[in-house]
């Protein structure tokens, strides 16, 4: 009886030993669900991080990007192939603080600029744009950037925003490492030209009525934003030089069209055919260069230069107020936009 009542406790001491092991596994197994996925994560944080150093966070500068930013051919141009190919552009912005520093390279990039020059030049801004004071009156940062990250930072830019003394707005978009000028626009330009009785309006029909002009401003403004290399620049050069691109014969003939009632266009379009077959007889290398030009009025306020980036376009545009109330200032310079309009279209100040 003693050895079967001994044999009955040893058999429920091995049981309980038995489901206390069992109890003991099922809580590590508990533990482990709850608290693995921590420890694994802690040990990855600490792998991924044991390099990393902290460091203020400053805006977005040219240098802290400058890995990344392109030269200006590049940038236009992968600029052009994304929105060709429907990419998501992005902008950013940031206000600035003017320094003196900056208000020197406001006046040499914007006010005293190539671009502006030749609008002056163009009959686009009055003579007296670089005899009058300014204030700038708003300056701010833009970033913009697509979704294709392997092509890095498309433009990084200064809006620049100016006043003069006759309380004419000018608009400047300027890139913030190259000084290139993206786009220019007025607001409030009613001041009469000072010479106006001698020089009265022409506006955009000053250069687009004639091939020589308008090619001219193309080839400034293919040059300027790099779609073209030195050597096709060259080649144009020589091709207006030699031949003045069509236009020539054409504006010598413009009076005798007149007084014998022959239609413009018919003697426009046979002495374009015949200079162009005797400059391309002469010069077949010049096929190529010379069908890049491209451009077209749109409802006589609007000039688009198509600017060509490989396979694919930018509109270097020339819009002049054509208002009513512009048309008022006959004798005065109207406002003006003066772009690449896929870039400026994405600039709050621009739209």
């Amino acid at each position: 009886m003693a050895d079967r009542t001994a044999a009955r406790r040893k058999r429920r001491r091995k049981n309980i030993s038995y489901y206390a092991v069992i109890v003991s596994i099922l809580a590590v197994l508990i533990a482990a669900a709850f608290f693995a996925p921590q420890i694994l994560f802690q040990i990855q944080d600490a792998i991924l991080c044991k390099d990393t150093v902290l460091t203020r966070q400053e805006s977005i500068n040219v240098e802290a990007l400058g890995t990344t930013y392109e030269s200006l051919a590049v940038r236009m141009q992968n600029y052009a192939e994304g929105q060709s190919a429907g990419n998501t552009f992005y902008v950013t912005s940031q206000e600035v603080a003017v320094t003196s520093e900056m208000e020197d390279y406001a006046y040499s990039n914007g006010i005293y600029g190539e671009m502006t020059g030749n609008m002056i030049e163009l009959g686009l801004l009055p003579t007296y744009t670089w005899s009058v004071g300014y204030v700038i009156t708003d300056w701010k940062q833009y970033v913009i950037y697509s979704n294709d990250f392997t092509k890095g930072v498309n433009f990084i830019l200064w809006y620049i925003e100016m006043q003069d003394d006759n309380e004419v707005i000018f608009k400047f978009l300027v890139d913030a490492e190259d000084g290139t000028v993206y786009a220019v626009k007025t607001e409030g330009n009613r001041i009469p030209e000072r010479n106006a009785a001698e020089s009265p309006h022409n506006y955009i029909d000053n250069f687009s009525w004639r091939d020589l002009s308008a090619t001219a401003v193309w080839i400034f403004f293919a040059s300027m934003y790099e779609a073209i290399d030195s050597g096709e620049t060259k080649t144009l050069d020589i091709m207006i030089g030699e031949y003045g691109w069509t236009a020539d014969e054409l504006a010598n003939n413009a009076d005798y069209a007149v007084d014998h009632g022959i239609i413009e266009d018919d003697i426009y379009n046979k002495e374009r055919e015949a200079l162009l077959y005797e400059m391309f007889s002469m010069h077949e290398e010049w096929r190529d260069v010379s069908e890049k030009v491209r451009y077209y009025v749109w409802e006589n306020d609007t000039i688009y230069f198509l600017l060509p980036f490989g396979d694919t376009k930018l509109d270097m545009v020339i819009h002049i107020d054509d208002s009513e109330e512009a048309s008022e200032y006959i004798y005065g310079i109207p406002d003006i936009l003066m772009g690449i309009r896929q870039i400026y279209e994405m600039i709050p100040e621009f739209a």
